[in-house]
């Protein structure tokens, strides 16, 4: 086994690049393993980094690896919240949203659920973030209207930061406009909160608020006296970690006073509390360290957010130009590559350019990093190369078989090879025994073609009916009298005709030469070239016999023409020209 470490490249945006550790003879390149519930394809180059995770064989191959783990896991556009002071991010997946979205475009979104709104405002698309909160349209409805030029100008036209609300339930809670979480209220009351985090229990809520925060002060240290109460229970000093990068921590306890409170911790925080001991209840994702007890006595507490302020990812986008068209035709007409010609299109990237599926066998299309190639697997041996070197972004083939758009089929009305039917007049006369000259011109052969038969090189194999008719004349006497006699001739036998002797080839595709000596001489052969049971591929320059005589030619591809020439043995290939 051969454990390494090599680069995967994500299904759904190939700029985001993995490292993991695999058993490389387990994996061609193309498979897919499934990480954090995205799809990440193997490069098949080595890694420098440390590995992510480690896979024994791949989740997904075969003909369309990608496709096949994006059925089972959708494809996520990654937000991140306008509003600083939220530091907000999560995720949605596509198939939830009916349209293209691109990154770095801003959107208004709204997200709800039947209990309460996950979030209202502004967010950019981003990449290159790990997964957290997933909004999934089974659970969630969401809108989204945009995109907008930055984000100022989707809250000026949306909703902002913080924004005013109407207190319609008892039961309302939110995050205020200074980031304290709020649970409880009067209704019909107006609160400012921020819509960025989960809320409920408002009847609306949309005018932008400026509200007056106040400057944190240090909590005074406050020296026990005779006459301060005791605590009603047993009082612990515990720190509180959000672990999460993405989440906000929604947490309860009970007070030293035993009066129930309601709090929150920003992502990547610390948070600390006094509070009656077995009261805490907070997510899994919040990391709790006893610091030991509260002091014996001291007064009703206010608590008092310490976060650590959440470091702003940067992200690195690496633009790559890739081809304008996703849809291309091959169409080779050649007997060993009929089964890879169609309709091709673009299935995802490789080697920063689109890689292209088609044909029947299936055939793949794609770059491999000197030139365009055509094969049966993504990344393997060419069938088909285009020139050397190249770095068009786009499928670089001869046009003489390879076309953007759909394939066009031409429907020929009458085929060159249905109708072989002709009359024939036999020059011949027959002679009575009045001495009558009768002219046998209306004696007459009829050959009607019955069926024929197409082989591999579009031969007409004819078979003949032939009708031959007896001469009739007819007599009239003065008297008007019309006798008709009908001359006693009969046909026996069989007779052969040998019309022609000849193959009848319908044309079609044929193979195109450049004489090394006079580059304008071209030769045209029904055969397509091979070395060694190894098809010649175009641009090379190979020693052949041509109509028996012995050539340096370069091959330059299949062509719409009729055949001139006779193609016998390649005798060898050369590196030029020059060479020969």
């Amino acid at each position: 086994m051969a454990l390494n470490n090599y680069y995967f490249s994500a299904c759904c945006d190939s700029s985001v690049i993995k490292t993991f550790e695999v058993e490389d003879t387990n994996f061609v390149i193309g498979d897919v393993v499934n990480y954090d519930n995205e799809c990440y394809s193997y490069t098949g180059t080595l890694s420098i980094d440390g590995p992510d995770d480690s896979f024994t064989v791949p989740d997904y191959s075969g003909a369309t690896p990608c496709d096949d783990c994006i059925a089972v896991y959708p494809c996520l556009y990654h937000f991140s919240a306008c509003c600083i002071t939220s530091g907000l991010t999560f995720t949605i997946p596509n198939v939830d949203i009916p349209q293209t979205l691109n990154v770095g475009e801003i959107y208004q979104l709204t997200i709800n659920s039947s209990s309460q709104y996950e979030f209202d405002g502004c967010a950019t698309i981003v990449t290159g973030i790990t997964p957290s909160t997933v909004y999934s349209g089974t659970g969630y409805t969401i809108s989204l209207t945009g995109p907008f030029v930055d984000c100022d100008e989707c809250e000026l036209s949306g909703i902002s930061c913080c924004v005013s609300g109407t207190v319609d339930s008892s039961g309302v809670f939110y995050v205020d406009c200074c980031d304290n979480f709020v649970s409880g209220g009067t209704p019909s009351d107006v609160v400012c909160f921020n819509p960025n985090y989960p809320f409920s229990g408002f009847s609306s809520w949309g005018d932008t608020c400026a509200p007056i925060c106040p400057s944190p002060t240090p909590t005074p240290t406050v020296t026990p006296t005779p006459s301060s109460t005791p605590l009603p229970c047993d009082c612990k000093q515990y720190e509180l970690r959000n672990l999460s990068l993405t989440d906000t921590a929604n947490f309860t306890y009970y007070d030293c006073y035993e009066y129930e409170q309601n709090d929150f911790i920003p992502p990547d925080s610390v948070y600390e509390i006094c509070c009656c001991d077995g009261t805490l209840i907070v997510p899994d994702y919040v990391l709790v360290t006893l610091k030991g007890g509260c002091a014996e006595w001291y007064p009703s507490p206010t608590p008092t957010n310490t976060a650590t302020p959440s470091v702003t990812p940067s992200y690195t986008t690496t633009t790559t130009t890739f081809c304008d068209f996703d849809e291309y035709c091959l169409q080779t007409g050649l007997s060993g590559l009929t089964t890879y010609d169609g309709e091709y299109l673009s299935a995802g990237t490789y080697n920063d350019k689109y890689y292209y599926t088609g044909g029947t066998e299936p055939g793949y299309l794609f770059y491999d990093g000197s030139q365009w190639c055509l094969s049966d697997t993504l990344g393997g041996s060419c069938l088909i190369t285009g020139p050397t070197p190249s770095n068009s972004v786009c499928p670089d083939l001869s046009s003489a078989f390879f076309y953007t758009g759909v394939c066009v089929t031409t429907t020929t009305t009458t085929s060159p090879c249905d109708v072989f039917d002709f009359e024939a007049y036999f020059d011949c006369d027959y002679t009575t025994t009045t001495t009558t000259i009768i002219p046998c011109s209306g004696t007459a052969m009829d050959i009607t073609v019955s069926a024929y038969t197409t082989t591999t090189t579009t031969v007409c194999n004819v078979d003949g009916d032939f009708t031959m008719v007896r001469y009739t004349t007819t007599t009239t006497t003065p008297s008007i009298t019309t006798t008709t006699t009908t001359l006693s001739v009969f046909f026996t036998g069989v007779v052969t005709y040998t019309l022609f002797d000849e193959v009848v080839t319908c044309p079609n595709v044929s193979y195109k030469f450049q004489d090394c000596e006079d580059e304008t001489i071209f030769y045209y052969t029904t055969t397509q070239p091979k070395y060694l049971e190894v098809p010649v591929e175009i641009g090379e320059v190979v020693q052949v016999y041509l109509n028996t005589y012995l050539k340096c030619v370069t091959f330059l591809g299949a062509v719409n023409s009729s055949a001139d020439s006779t193609l016998g043995t390649v005798i060898s290939i050369l590196p030029d020209c020059s060479s020969c």
